[in-house]
């Protein structure tokens, strides 16, 4: 009767035992989830009040130029000691804002090659993040990756899915901008170049085409078969004007990808431009393939046929 009793007993427990690590792990992910958005949050405050300081500085900076040209304050020195003052106490806040920035920043550890740390149920859950990422379900995957960079801060590939997920769960949440460049442009071993398109990436987000080209460039001075860098290079030339520039990327990177149609016109009109009327009009015919014809495919492909009859093409 006893030996019974004790077996109901387990039968009835055993699922506890089961369910409390699941339900614990819950919690530590909600736990760092907290903690997590509450460094996101103090570093777009810092940010902010960086941004704000520097634009007071330039107000006064030129509030005190003006002082200066305007005669009737001349003989009286008592502005120009005020501005000078205050544009020094701006500066100083600046310098110690920046230096909690920086502090902030440090807390998620410097980039190395250690292996995870984590085991038996997370690993299961890691899994399940790079499922996510992997997906596109980035909001998903930060959740997870969050905890993972806390219990492993000097883990590149950890380092490397959270940042990549930051990124890409809210791309135009310009408070991560900081964070983000600060740290994939560290990275310098297996995650490198991962690193450094998402950190192209951040750079055409700002507008800042000049960093994202210099990013690409380092991408394929390493692998200049990229293709990822490749394709991005040749839109930024091409929109930024240097048309031979778009075709030297384009055409190794139809290599790779070459039913890309978005590219196959874009290569098109980069031809037409230089002249090359015939190569153009190859890739127009092809990209008549796409469902959804890119542009106005049918408009290049009447005006290129009118430039070969007339003998314009060299």
């Amino acid at each position: 009767m006893g030996v019974k009793y004790i077996l109901n007993v387990l039968t009835l427990c055993l699922p506890l035992f089961l369910v409390f690590p699941i339900i614990r792990q819950n919690r530590i992910l909600e736990e760092h989830r907290r903690l997590n958005d509450e460094l996101l949050k103090e570093t777009a405050q810092i940010v902010s009040r960086v941004e704000l300081l520097e634009e007071a500085r330039f107000i006064a900076g030129d509030f005190f130029e003006s002082l200066r040209i305007n005669s009737s304050l001349e003989a009286d020195p008592s502005p120009d000691g005020f501005w000078i003052e205050s544009i020094e106490r701006l500066e100083n806040r600046m310098e110690k804002e920046v230096l909690r920035l920086d502090q902030r920043l440090s807390s998620l550890g410097e980039t190395c090659h250690a292996e995870p740390e984590s085991s038996g149920l997370f690993e299961e859950k890691y899994e399940e993040a790079l499922a996510f990422f992997a997906e596109g379900s980035y909001r998903e995957a930060l959740d997870i990756f969050s905890v993972a960079i806390r219990d492993n801060p000097g883990n590149e590939e950890v380092l490397y899915y959270y940042l990549a997920s930051l990124y890409y769960s809210d791309p135009l949440k310009r408070s991560h901008y900081a964070l983000l460049k600060e740290k994939l442009s560290r990275f310098e071993g297996n995650y490198s170049r991962s690193a450094h398109m998402v950190l192209a990436e951040v750079y055409l987000a700002e507008e800042d085409i000049i960093s994202a080209k210099e990013v690409y460039k380092e991408i394929l001075g390493l692998d200049r078969d990229n293709p990822r860098a490749l394709r991005s290079l040749g839109l930024i030339e091409y929109q930024t004007g240097n048309i031979a520039g778009a075709i030297d990327s384009f055409k190794p990177y139809l290599e790779y990808h070459p039913d890309d149609f978005e590219i196959i016109f874009s290569y098109g009109l980069a031809l037409k431009q230089l002249g090359n009327y015939r190569e153009a009009l190859e890739q127009f015919y092809l990209s008549l393939q796409a469902d959804a014809p890119f542009g106005n495919v049918d408009v290049m492909i009447r005006e290129t046929l009118e430039l070969i009859k007339e003998g314009c093409y060299e």
